[in-house]
């Protein structure tokens, strides 16, 4: 039971923070609007916003449906405070589903729509794959949780509200090192962008520090899950120090 009630509270606070973004997203595209629209015969400005709302696990789901929530309720505001130039913006919504295949289709959508700007997407994956339609007909996004470095580093339309991976796998590293004061490490990653880019900075950052990267297993199947479990077993018996286990999924 403590353990559900710990898990249910780190979703609601991963959810808050999710309503958070989305509102600073959505703000940082208002700026832009502001200062020069795109389309100036348009009534309607309309944003796109891209999250996950079908097909894909409850806390997934119901990420997407924050996403959307915490937008759309800025857009309330900002359209009763009077819009922009007096014109109202619309929030017009598409499920990516959480999948690069269905993420590139929504993306393509969007080119062909009237929105001037778009908001999303949720996970690094379907960011990566539909970040670089975004660029080659040069629509301004910004994600609120996509967390990979590649979605801004190598793309000049996508922007950010959220760290990197690279800040991420620095905080970890430090932490371990000089708040928990320990040397050894072992990581556990999830193949997807999101996981092993993250894994990849925190064992170099580590390693900087002098650490000692003991084990690096990837996670993609049941069958990598029972094998870590054995080797964890393996060594607890053999009395051998996997270090701080740190999870990168």
């Amino acid at each position: 039971m403590i353990e559900t009630r710990h898990a249910l509270s780190v979703l609601e606070m991963r959810i808050k923070k999710i309503v958070i973004w989305s509102s600073l997203a959505l703000l940082a595209f208002i700026a832009v609007l502001a200062i020069s629209l795109f389309r100036p015969a348009q009534e309607t400005l309309q944003i796109a916003i891209a999250a996950p709302l079908s097909n894909i696990e409850q806390v997934d789901a119901l990420a997407g449906e924050s996403i959307i929530q915490g937008a759309q309720l800025y857009v309330d505001q900002l359209n009763e405070a009077g819009g922009i130039d007096g014109k109202e913006l619309e929030l017009k919504v598409y499920d990516d589903q959480n999948n690069p295949k269905v993420a590139a289709k929504v993306a393509h959508e969007i080119i062909e729509s009237d929105a001037l700007a778009v908001i999303g997407h949720y996970s690094s994956n379907t960011t990566l794959v539909a970040g670089k339609i975004y660029q080659a007909y040069g629509i301004p996004v910004v994600t609120g949780s996509a967390t990979a470095d590649d979605i801004t580093t190598w793309n000049n339309w996508y922007f950010r509200t959220v760290f990197k991976n690279s800040d991420q796998g620095l905080s970890i590293a430090n932490y371990i090192s000089k708040i928990l004061e320990r040397s050894r490490i072992s990581v556990v990653y999830s193949t997807d962008s999101y996981g092993s880019t993250l894994a990849d900075d925190t064992v170099n950052a580590f390693t900087e520090l002098g650490g000692d990267v003991v084990n690096r297993w990837s996670l993609s199947t049941e069958s990598d899950r029972d094998a870590i479990v054995d080797e964890l077993v393996a060594m607890q018996e053999n009395e051998a120090d996997p270090g701080v286990i740190v999870v990168c999924a």
